[in-house]
């Protein structure tokens, strides 16, 4: 199970993927997010979906990685902008399920798998970040 780490400790917004991780002492262990850090693993069921077992709502490792699209630049100006005191969950930014056919959803995938190949961010990440996810806010439904 997949758990997608959106917040710590009413410091600066910052997603994450979380999953099995290795120690320093060489033991594989599932990380847990601590103090206020709420994560989900699973998405909201639409009104009009029928699903035959509620482990289908269970997001897979693709799927988690759209959810960095919360670390993009423009994403952090727009929540930099709520109380820091009382921030909800639900979010009210475009944050559409992930679809493999949509190449903005895939280059988001991608980047976000060369970054935690390569353990860093850099600044061209960001900007990458940003460019597919402001393509993803003006695709029409």
């Amino acid at each position: 199970m997949l758990r997608i780490k959106l917040f710590s400790d009413n410091s600066d917004w910052a997603a994450a993927v979380l999953g099995p991780m290795r120690t320093s002492w060489g033991d594989t262990v599932t990380a847990i997010p601590a103090k206020h850090a709420p994560y989900f693993s699973q998405r909201k069921l639409r009104a009009e979906e029928k699903v035959a077992n509620e482990l289908e709502l269970y997001i897979t490792q693709e799927e988690a990685y759209i959810y960095w699209v919360l670390n993009a630049p423009v994403v952090n100006y727009i929540l930099s902008t709520f109380s820091t005191r009382s921030i909800s969950i639900d979010l009210k930014i475009k944050l559409p399920l992930y679809d493999e056919n949509d190449p903005n959803h895939k280059k988001i995938s991608d980047l976000v798998k060369s970054i935690y190949e390569k353990n860093t961010v850099d600044d061209s990440d960001l900007l990458k970040l940003n460019e597919y996810y402001l393509n993803i806010c003006n695709e029409t439904e």
